[in-house]
This record gives structure tokens, sequence and C-alpha cells, in this order.
């Protein structure tokens, strides 16, 4: 039997955040693809995830966010390009000089099993079906 960790794709909802005044609310909704992320162990799998968005701050998590098991939220500035901003651009932007939006990834993480299955026992049951 073979335990994995696994997360299938995630939503972001990018905000233009505005330096001392909060989100427009004005967020744009997106699929983030079908990526499969999977590791051995849950912290491996977050740490994967971390590394995707762009952050190393563990601050950024949420865990079970939304009351929602399973959810893990991942919230970054990033810049127009859709990067994590740097530290001299979070510095413009607090000095208005350029705009950055607060980014929350979405991930809904899950524990998968996976077992051989005997094809040899499926094959006599749909045989002994026919026969009934």
């Amino acid at each position: 039997m073979n335990i994995k960790y696994e997360a299938n794709g995630c939503m972001k909802v990018a905000d233009e955040d505005i330096w001392k005044r909060g989100c427009t609310s004005f967020a744009d909704i997106t699929q983030c693809g079908e990526n499969v992320f999977s590791a051995d162990t849950v912290l491996e799998l977050i740490e994967e995830l971390k590394k995707f968005c762009g952050t190393e701050d563990d601050t950024a998590l949420l865990l079970d966010a939304c009351d929602e098991i399973g959810r893990l939220d991942i919230q970054v500035m990033e810049n127009e390009d859709g990067i994590s901003a740097s530290k001299k651009e979070i510095e413009w932007w607090q000095h208005k000089k350029t705009k950055l939006w607060l980014c929350c990834y979405t991930f809904y993480i899950v524990k998968v099993t996976r077992e051989e299955v005997c094809l040899a026992e499926f094959n006599q049951a749909c045989e002994k079906q026919g026969e009934a």
C-alpha cells in the first residue's frame, strides 16, 4: 500500500491592495491549471505548495481555511506580472510608487491510498456474473 498527500490544481483570487486602504474588492479569480502536487508527507506537500506560490513565509498559510478540513490558503503579495513582490517592490508600494495585488491561492489537500488490484479476481467475478 502506498500513501501520498495530494492537491489537485488550485484557485487563485487576486485583488489590488492599496497601501493603508486595503483591497479594492474587484477580485480576479482564476484556476491555476490542473497541476497535481504530491508528496509523502503533509509537511513536504505544504513546502512544495509554498514554492509554487513563491513564498517561504509560514505566516502566509491558513490551515483548514474557512473551517474547511483540508483547505490550505496561501496568501502572497504579487506584482502586475503575477510574481511574488520583492522587498523593494513592497517598499515602493508603501510609498505609492507601484501597485501590488494580494493573492490567495486555495488548495484542497487529500490523503490518497493506492494499492494493487488483482485483476484475475475481477475477471472471475465478471465470469460468475455472466453465468447468473
